[in-house]
């Protein structure tokens, strides 16, 4: 019950720190996935997603003892980000690069979450509230 109680609670945190979330970066890879009713038609086929700040996330909540296992921890975070629209899509065949160029107007105010230091690939990027009960604009 006690664990319940603070993945409840972790849940709300998790989706208050997704609803100041720009976008999130990482590696995203798409897996596919075998389909159980034996089709060929792969343009249908589901895909599985893997984005490295997610298993960041999700590591260290498991790690925290706050879920028995990675999927368990998934349920945490991934439906915050869902509701905020930020999960990995699909990459378009002429992807947009992952960021935006940075000014130092852009940096000011802004906090990085970063994946893993050997991943190399960005993290979250999250705007300041301003004061005045909004998330800066770009």
């Amino acid at each position: 019950m006690v664990l319940q109680c603070a993945q409840e609670v972790l849940s709300l945190f998790v989706l208050g720190v997704a609803s100041k979330v720009q976008s999130v970066g990482g590696t995203t890879t798409f897996t596919p996935v075998a389909d159980p009713t034996g089709g060929e038609d792969q343009e249908d086929a589901a895909r599985s997603r893997t984005n490295s700040v997610f298993q960041r996330l999700a590591a260290e909540i498991v790690d925290a003892g706050l879920a028995h296992d990675i999927t368990e921890a998934y349920a945490i975070v991934i439906p915050a980000f869902n509701h905020y629209g930020l999960l990995p899509t699909e990459p378009a065949s002429n992807p947009e690069p992952a960021y935006r160029s940075t000014t130092e107007a852009d940096v000011e105010g802004t906090v990085e979450l970063t994946a893993p230091a050997d991943d190399g690939a960005g993290g979250l990027i999250l705007g300041r509230d301003t004061g005045e009960g909004s998330a800066r604009q770009n």
